[in-house]
């Protein structure tokens, strides 16, 4: 129909300049109409296709990787590499399975690990951002921030409980605590 409307209007646009522009009104009234209409209708979300992921030993072996390594640099042809595919595919792949990038992945990785070291120790900071994989002591108070809205010193007060020389003083801080609730 919307054919037919469009060469209606190529063959009167020479002579009949106002049956052309009736016949292409005709025809995006339909056009707007079907897109309407294919716009309504449920359909399923598309599938994405079974080999644009990595499999599961891809995962864990990337996974096992980062672990092992999350102290020194890991880049992404090292991880494309234990998983044999090629930087490029392995960076999309990786990012339809985990849902973000392997450099925001690793970062993430780095933040959580500096988190539990900075609760489990009293090493300074800039220790901790060796441990964990950052080049400096700034760059890890920059990374750290960002993720969490606070800056490493802070959180580490924040959520460290408070050093104890004498388990004595603990009992009486706790009893304390008791009183006053």
């Amino acid at each position: 129909m919307i054919i037919r409307l469009l060469a209606d209007a190529d063959k009167a646009l020479a002579s009949d300049g106002a049956a052309a522009q009736s016949h292409i009104t005709q025809a995006t009234t339909l056009l707007r109409s079907d897109y309407a209409r294919l716009a309504a209708v449920d359909r399923p979300p598309l599938v994405p296709s079974s080999r644009s992921g990595l499999t599961s030993w891809q995962i864990t072996t990337v996974e096992r990787y980062i672990e092992r390594n999350l102290h020194g640099t890991i880049k992404i042809s090292a991880l494309a590499a234990v998983c044999r595919l090629s930087a490029s595919y392995f960076a999309a792949a990786f990012r339809h399975n985990m849902g973000e990038s392997p450099h925001a992945y690793l970062t993430q990785k780095r933040v959580a690990r500096a988190q539990e070291l900075m609760l489990a120790t009293n090493r300074p900071l800039a220790h901790i951002a060796q441990d964990c994989g950052f080049c400096d002591q700034a760059h890890f108070s920059r990374i750290f921030r960002r993720s969490t809205g606070l800056p490493p010193n802070i959180s580490r007060r924040r959520w460290s409980p408070a050093p104890v020389a004498d388990p004595s003083v603990q009992i009486l801080r706790n009893a304390g605590s008791i009183a006053h609730a």
